[in-house]
């Protein structure tokens, strides 16, 4: 039992014919259902209908599996039996429409964000600098950071979302519905710079900005974006005093 539910997921996913890609150093995701996470290889959450499980539950929701179906497959798979059998074809999948962005809804104060922020080691300057660029705020149902991707006009067309407490490890992430994630997480750019500053997490980038408080643009996250070119906004750089 402990074999077929340790599955290694990515791997099983490419055998049943999903293109799989990986996201950050512990997640991988596919391009068929972009908001299927698969975590440390071994479990997945599908969150446009918060199910999830271990690689016996996906066999049962995407393959029609039932649950002896899925161990015995899942235990051959691993090598307990003959790895020359055929691979079902995956249940197609119906391409999803994207649903239409909108920034989660903002909380009246901002004391969760600044109090986890200052935890990470980032100066109430810097936070106060982004809050007040409209890069960054507190949500009012879960209180997570909301690191906002702007367009080049301004527009904001991604929201990328972190728990603001970590129990027992990492803590929640996860990008706002109808995220375009060809938009990331940045400081606006300077044209008269020759250099761009990338950093994984939008984090990281604010402890630089912590450390280095003369940047105040030419900086992105990498973590938010996918494989394309990423367009500059044309609006000046954010203001940190102090």
């Amino acid at each position: 039992m402990e074999t077929a539910k340790n599955t290694d997921l990515p791997y099983l996913l490419e055998h049943l014919g999903y293109s799989v890609r990986r996201v950050g150093s512990r997640y991988h995701t596919t391009r068929e259902m972009d908001s299927l996470m698969i975590k440390d290889r071994r479990t997945w959450k599908r969150y446009s209908n918060g199910k999830g499980g271990d690689a016996i539950t996906f066999l049962q929701e995407f393959c029609g599996k039932d649950f002896r179906e899925a161990v015995n497959y899942l235990l051959e798979f691993n090598g307990k039996r003959a790895r020359d059998s055929p691979a079902p074809r995956p249940k197609s999948v119906r391409q999803e429409e994207k649903p239409a962005f909108a920034l989660p809804i903002a909380n009246r104060d901002q004391r969760r964000v600044f109090a986890y922020l200052q935890k990470r080691g980032i100066a109430p300057q810097v936070i106060r600098g982004f809050i007040d660029s409209g890069l960054l705020y507190e949500d009012s149902l879960h209180h997570n950071c909301i690191f906002v991707g702007r367009e080049v006009g301004g527009k904001p067309v991604f929201a990328s979302k972190r728990g603001t407490y970590d129990l027992n490890g990492s803590g929640f992430k996860a990008d706002a519905a109808g995220s375009d994630k060809s938009v990331a997480f940045r400081l606006p750019c300077d044209p008269a710079l020759d250099w761009v500053a990338v950093f994984e997490a939008p984090i990281d980038l604010m402890s630089f900005c912590t450390l280095h408080r003369a940047v105040t643009s030419n900086a992105v996250s990498c973590l938010c974006t996918t494989a394309g070119t990423i367009t500059p906004p044309s609006s000046p750089g954010i203001s940190i005093t102090g």
